[in-house]
């Protein structure tokens, strides 16, 4: 039970974070509720989609670069979508809390209602995505692993490759000593985000 009230109690807290965070424009969606899925051992987040956007697949940071390799974004927009990440990482880590889960997955992109002619807007050739997408306008998600900076972490490590690419050594499911997860860590991760968008290729293309 006491376990219990502690999940809760960081569940609420995160949730009022990100409607926060949402209704100051910091890059996160729209909080709708939370639905408590005691049966499945967990706590579903529900968001909406952005205003002006439409219900199709966000694109993720990651499928965005696999798409475009060969024709990489400008590196003006590159450039804003590397502060956008930083800044909205940053202003988390203020609230006292790390994201886990820094990785190019983790950042999504949205497909507009009515584009206008824009560099800003991007069509990807050859993808089920008919509608420009939005590249001004991504937004942080994957909050599953989210807890504060100073609170117990469980010591798990899963197997996951394509994850650990993105972590800190001493993070890594191979790591000799299990080390409790910090704000170095989340920045490590932004690091490989950045590089990522530097060289538009992902780090599992670059492994």
């Amino acid at each position: 039970t006491t376990q219990l009230s502690r999940t809760t109690r960081k569940v609420n807290n995160l949730a009022a974070l990100l409607r926060v965070s949402s209704e100051n424009h910091m890059g996160t969606l729209p909080l709708k509720g939370i639905v408590d899925q005691r049966a499945e051992g967990r706590h579903a987040f529900v968001f909406e989609y952005p205003t002006s956007t439409l219900s199709a697949d966000p694109v993720t940071l990651n499928s965005l670069i696999s798409a475009t390799t060969d024709t990489p974004l400008p590196l003006a927009l590159r450039l804003h979508i590397a502060h956008f990440l930083t800044r909205t990482l940053a202003s988390f880590h203020i609230d006292g809390w790390v994201h886990k889960d820094i990785r190019s997955q983790s950042l999504a992109f949205f497909s507009t209602k009515k584009p206008k002619p824009s560099s800003s807007n991007l069509s990807l050739q050859g993808s089920a995505q008919s509608a420009p997408i939005q590249i001004t306008s991504p937004y942080l998600v994957n909050f599953e692993y989210a807890r504060p900076a100073s609170g117990s972490t469980i010591l798990f490590r899963d197997d996951n490759e394509a994850k650990d690419i993105y972590r800190h050594p001493v993070v890594q499911a191979d790591a000799e000593k299990k080390t409790s997860f910090n704000v170095a860590h989340d920045i490590y991760s932004l690091g490989v985000v950045l590089l990522e968008i530097a060289v538009w290729q992902t780090a599992q293309a670059m492994v």
